[in-house]
Order: structure tokens, then C-alpha cells, then sequence
């Protein structure tokens, strides 16, 4: 990677120039990645202490639930972004420059209509719902904040969503670095906005503007700059928004919601399935040590996920040679890397757990080993999600994880009162093998 490392762009009119541009793309996305993953940590390390001590309980519990959905609400774009990333991905590597600009365009018109038909529902519901009732507060303060603090939240997710297209596409240019850094600006925006808020004491609904509402206008600052001044060829146009490419891109996105659904409900429900089975009271000893192990996930995202629209543009161009190589590496590297966290955190991870929660979190060493078997499988194969990604292999990818999801869920609601909490990764491997990695394989084996 280090080697790799220039701000000066390679020579891509050779396939050796064209391959050393996309590492080096891929490294600077991978290390704006983590600058940014890290500091919206810290903002937030800096910002949950100050926002409550200054809103109190009731206060702080309402923006604390209004951001839990925040998750639900990312998929509010039917998976338009995405759909956005391969298919600029794919015409970059066909240099098809008209191409993008029509993908570009058409998705800025759906995700407009789908951002104006969000704002109607709100407002239509802010006068219908009581929302002081709905969140469950008493304080005469709390329940007047609570509509105007919604209807901002909100208002300001549905405001986004349209500029969400400019990071979409950075990202299929492998230039997701460019997005890292805008985010990383998002993050420090949001923080000075919240100090400035309490310093002037003002309400919950400022706040959340603050929070919510940086963001945007950050995401905002990023559209106009990218597509004034750096790819003004790509500027969404009126006339170049098409009934064909809206038409693909939807039909590709609502694949890649599917997936995404799926996705959450297969390997977010344990907590819910052990709630449901064992008690709320076992959760805890099963969640905060997976927790511990989604560093080893978090750590090779970094540096696997600019691999999809590196994989995309290179498979489009015909450098497929590029590809299997830059895939066989990949899955090396990732296993390496999250196999030796997991041996860590096996061995560590008792006392990592004791000084970090204390010693009511006391989990079972076969327990520990499942999350680190599942956690370097994870890894082993999120470069050939990413490849199946550049291919659009979408549809093949929804079936596996319908049948994962549907194997897992199934099996561990069978065996958890048998086995106790420490046979959900266990499971969670052996379906995922036989139901995604598997398929996976012979899959890739014929195409790639």
C-alpha cells in the first residue's frame, strides 16, 4: 500500500499504469476512510457527554431513539445509491462520459421525488400524531420539543438524500477519498454547531439542526464543488435524466435494498432472537464481546470496500487478469489480518472486556472463538462480495443471503435453548459456508 501512496496520479494509458492508479486509489480511499470513520468517533466521544449533561434524560433519550432509525431511514433510497456506484463504476471503465452524467441526472429526479414525498408525509403527520406520547415524555419541555425536533430530524434526513448521489458517485470514480474527507469536515461542522447551540442555550430542536442538519449542508458544499469544479461533465442535468436509466437504476437498487434488508435481518437478530428465546438478560453477554469483535470487520472494510468500483471499472475496461490477481490478494490479506485480530482478542479479550464493561460481561471461551472464526470468514470473503459487486451480480447475491438468513435464523431459534448464546456464530458460520460461501465460489469460479 505504501508504495502506492501519491497524491500524483499514474499513467493509465498502459494496463500496468491503469492497475498501480487503481491501489492507489484504493489505499488513499481506505486511509480517508478510517480519518473519517475516526473522527466521527471522536465527535461523538466529545458531543454524548456535553449534549447530556445539557438536554437531561428525557431530552437526551428522545434524540438518542430519534437516531437509533437513523439505520432504518438509510435505506429510505431503495438502494439508488448503490445503484448509482456500479453503474458509474461500469461506464468509467467504457469511458462512456454521457452515460454517467444520465445516471447521474436520473438519480438525482427519483431520489428528489422520493426526498419531496418524505417531507409531505411529515408534515402531513405533524399534526396527526402526538409525538410527547409517542416518545414516551412527561416534562412540559420535552413534549413541546418533541414535534419540532421530529419535523427537523426528518427534514433534514429527506434534504439529504438527493446529495447523498455525489459520495455515490466519488465512490464509482474511486474517488471515495474525496467523500471520506467531506465527512470528515461533516463531523467537525456537526460538533462546532452543537457547542454553539448550548453555549447559546438553545432547545433540543436547535441541537438536532445542528446534528442532523451539518451534514447536508456539508453533502450540499460537496455537490456544488465536485460538480462546478472538478467533474463538470458529470452535472446532473434536466434534459439528461432518462426514463431507460432512472428505469435500470431503480430496478438495480431494488436489488440492492432487498439485499441490504436481508443482510440486517440475518446478522442483526441475534440480539432480538436471544431476547425472545432466552431473555433480555442474556443479551448483554452476548453482544458487548461481538461488539469487540467488529473491529476485525471494521478494519478490513476500510481497505475492501474501494475495491468495488476498482473491480467494476477494470472488469468493464477487460482487465479481468487484474482483477482475479487483485481478488486472490485481497482474500488473503483480509483472512490474515482479521484472523490474527480474532487470535488476539480470543486470548485478550476477557481482560479487554473486564476493563471496558467491567466484570458483569463474563463470556464463554467457545463463544469468544466463534466470533473469531466468524469474523475472519466475514473477511475472507468481502472481496468477492465486492467483486460480484463490480460485476452487478446482485440478483445471485439476494438468493444466497435469503437462504442464509432464512437457515440462520431458523437453526438458532432451533439449538439456542439447547446450547446457550455460545452456538450462534458457530451457526452463523456453517449456514453462511453452505448457503453464500459455497455458491460464492463455484460462481466466481465460472465467471471470473
Amino acid at each position: 500500500m505504501a508504495a502506492h501512496l501519491s497524491l500524483r496520479p499514474f499513467d493509465t494509458t498502459t494496463e500496468a499504469g491503469r492497475a498501480a492508479e487503481r491501489h492507489r486509489r484504493v489505499a488513499l480511499s481506505a486511509l480517508a476512510s478510517a480519518a473519517a470513520r475516526g473522527t466521527s468517533i471522536l465527535t461523538a466521544l466529545v458531543s454524548v457527554p456535553l449534549t447530556l449533561h445539557y438536554l437531561g434524560p428525557e431530552r437526551y433519550g428522545m434524540w438518542l431513539t430519534m437516531s437509533s432509525v437513523t439505520a432504518m431511514l438509510s435505506f429510505a433510497d431503495f438502494g439508488i445509491g448503490n445503484g448509482v456506484l456500479s453503474a458509474v463504476a461500469s461506464a468509467s471503465g467504457r469511458e462512456a462520459l454521457e452515460e454517467i452524467r444520465a445516471y447521474v441526472s436520473s438519480a438525482f429526479a427519483l431520489l428528489g421525488t422520493i426526498s419531496l414525498v418524505i417531507l409531505g408525509l411529515i408534515a402531513a403527520a405533524s399534526g396527526l400524531v402526538d409525538w410527547g406520547g409517542f416518545f414516551n415524555v412527561t416534562t412540559p419541555l420535552a413534549r413541546a420539543e418533541a414535534a419540532p425536533a421530529i419535523a427537523v430530524f426528518v427534514g433534514c434526513f429527506a434534504l439529504s438524500l438527493p446529495f447523498t448521489i455525489v459520495q455515490r458517485v466519488q465512490m464509482g470514480l474511486q474517488m471515495g477519498f474525496m467523500a471520506s474527507l467531506w465527512q470528515c469536515a461533516a463531523s467537525v461542522t456537526a460538533l462546532v454547531g452543537v457547542i454553539i447551540a448550548i453555549s447559546l442555550e438553545a432547545g433540543l430542536p436547535w441541537l438536532v439542526l445542528a446534528l442532523a442538519g451539518a451534514p447536508v449542508l456539508i453533502a450540499a458544499i460537496n455537490s456544488a464543488v465536485f460538480f462546478a469544479r472538478v467533474r463538470p461533465q458529470f452535472a446532473p442535468r434536466r434534459g439528461a435524466a432518462s426514463r431507460r436509466h432512472g428505469a435500470e437504476l431503480a430496478r438495480t437498487g431494488s436489488l440492492f435494498f432487498v439485499l441490504q434488508v436481508v443482510v440486517a435481518v440475518a446478522y442483526m437478530s441475534d440480539n432480538l432472537v436471544i431476547a425472545r428465546m432466552l431473555g433480555a438478560g442474556h443479551v448483554a453477554q452476548y453482544g458487548v464481546p461481538d461488539r469487540l469483535f467488529a473491529l476485525a470487520s471494521m478494519i478490513v472494510g476500510f481497505a475492501v470496500t474501494p475495491l468495488w468500483p476498482a473491480f467494476g471499472e477494470a472488469l468493464s475496461r477487460g482487465d479481468r487478469a487484474w482483477a482475479r490477481r487483485t481478488l486472490v490478494r485481497a482474500t488473503i490479506v483480509s483472512a490474515s489480518v482479521a484472523g490474527a485480530m480474532g487470535v488476539f482478542l480470543v486470548v485478550a479479550g476477557p481482560l479487554l472486556l473486564h476493563w471496558w464493561v467491567g466484570p458483569s460481561i463474563q463470556p464463554p471461551f467457545f463463544l469468544l472463538l466463534g466470533f473469531a472464526v466468524w469474523r475472519t470468514v466475514e473477511a475472507s470473503v468481502g472481496a468477492s462480495s465486492m467483486f460480484l459487486n463490480g460485476m452487478r451480480a446482485v440478483g445471485f447475491q439476494v438468493v444466497t443471503a435469503i437462504l442464509t438468513a432464512a437457515g440462520a435464523i431458523t437453526l438458532k431459534i432451533f439449538l439456542l435453548p439447547q446450547f446457550g448464546i455460545q452456538v450462534i456464530p458457530w451457526v452463523t458460520i456453517c449456514v453462511y459456508l453452505l448457503c453464500t460461501g459455497l455458491p460464492m465460489f463455484f460462481f466466481l469460479r465460472a465467471r471470473a
